[in-house]
C-alpha cells in the first residue's frame, strides 16, 4: 500500500501554445487514479501562477467550460489541483492565446474594421462609408521601425495590405489623417 499525494492529472486541451483559442473555451484533462477532489486553475502568469489567477473553480470531472469571456489576443496559463489524505498533486501548466477580435474602430469620424487577425499573407482595412480625407497607413515592427506603407485617396473605402516577406510576430498598424493617429495591435503568423 503506498501513501503519498494523488497522481496528478494529464491536461489535454486546449494543448500547450495552443493559439487563436475561442474566448471561452472549453478544457479537458486525464484523471490519473482515484477521482479526487479537483480545482481547476486559470492565471495571466506562469512564474508567479498564485498572485496572477483570474478564475478558479471546483470540478468534479475531467472538463470544465468557463462561463466568462477572457480577454481577445491574451495569453494565459491553466492546471488543475487535486487534493487527497495525503496532499495535493498540481499537473503541468499549460499555456493559450486567446483569439484576436476584429473589433471596429474610428478615425475622422469613419468606422473601420482590421482582419484578419491574427493574418498571415494579407490584411484587409475596410471603412464604413468613404473617406472624407487621405489617409496615412504603416505597418511597424514591435521595435517602431516601418515596414509597409500605404496611402489613401479621400473616397476610398478600403484597403488591402501585402505582409509577404514579413517574419511571424507583434506589428503595429498606424492610421494617421491631417488630425488624427489611430493605432492597432497585428499578429503576423
Amino acid at each position: 500500500y503506498i501513501i503519498g499525494p494523488p497522481p496528478a492529472p494529464s491536461l489535454l486541451a486546449p494543448p500547450d501554445n495552443k493559439v487563436n483559442v475561442q474566448l471561452n473555451p472549453f478544457f479537458l484533462w486525464i484523471n490519473n487514479g482515484q477521482i479526487h477532489p479537483r480545482v481547476f486553475e486559470l492565471s495571466t502568469d506562469s512564474v508567479d501562477f498564485e498572485a496572477n489567477i483570474v478564475y478558479s473553480a471546483s470540478v468534479p470531472g475531467n472538463s470544465h467550460s468557463l462561463q466568462m469571456m477572457l480577454e481577445s489576443g491574451a495569453t494565459y496559463y491553466w492546471r488543475i489541483v487535486t487534493t487527497g489524505e495525503c496532499g495535493e498533486s498540481i499537473s503541468e501548466v499549460f499555456s493559450f492565446t486567446t483569439q484576436a477580435v476584429n473589433a471596429l474602430a474610428e478615425i475622422g469620424g469613419n468606422s473601420f474594421q482590421l482582419f484578419p487577425n491574427p493574418a498571415s499573407d494579407r490584411l484587409w482595412l475596410t471603412f464604413e462609408g468613404p473617406l472624407d480625407e487621405a489617409l496615412q497607413a504603416g505597418l511597424l515592427q514591435a521595435d517602431g521601425r516601418k515596414v509597409r506603407t500605404a496611402q489613401l485617396a479621400p473616397g476610398a473605402t478600403r484597403l488591402e495590405l501585402g505582409l509577404a516577406g514579413l517574419q511571424p510576430g507583434l506589428y503595429f498598424l498606424r492610421l494617421s489623417t491631417g488630425e488624427q493617429s489611430v493605432t492597432r495591435k497585428v499578429v503576423i503568423d
